[in-house]
């Protein structure tokens, strides 16, 4: 059977709200303890480093902040079953703009996760992503 548990690193939190997929409240919750990091489940797991960028990439193709959520980071936790389903979303370290955590969030609950690789031997695992928006500079120099 497939079970994996994966915890990262989670930056200090300054504020920790949980987004519950069931119920979609949003409570604080400051016990959010990471048991391993990224690099120790990608050491223990090698296939885990491939299905992690796949998700990220997932919800950065879903991912829609609002225009005006520039200079902000977001920490998410989410929780996936063997099956590939998110059982959970958890706001690590949200942003302090409500627009830019919720899109985020929105964005991950939409996403078809696939089943965890075979070599998982947890029920379950915890992705951790900082997901960040920064202004960009376009430049017009016309070269006449």
């Amino acid at each position: 059977m497939k079970k994996t548990l994966l915890n990262g690193i989670i930056l200090a939190v300054i504020l920790s709200s949980v987004c519950f997929i069931n119920t979609g409240t949003v409570s604080a919750d400051s016990s959010i303890k990471p048991k391993f990091t990224y690099e120790q489940i990608v050491r223990r797991y090698p296939a885990m480093e491939f299905y992690y960028a796949k998700a990220r990439k997932q919800i950065k193709n879903y991912w829609y902040p609002p225009v005006e959520s520039f200079e902000n980071a977001a920490t998410i936790v989410l929780t996936i079953d063997k099956n590939g389903n998110l059982i959970g979303c958890n706001l690590a370290v949200p942003s302090p703009d409500e627009g830019f955590n919720n899109s985020l969030v929105d964005a991950a609950k939409k996403v078809k996760y696939s089943p965890l690789p075979e070599e998982v031997k947890e029920d379950s695992i915890d992705l951790i992503m900082e997901f960040n928006m920064q202004r960009r500079t376009i430049s017009t120099n016309n070269a006449n």
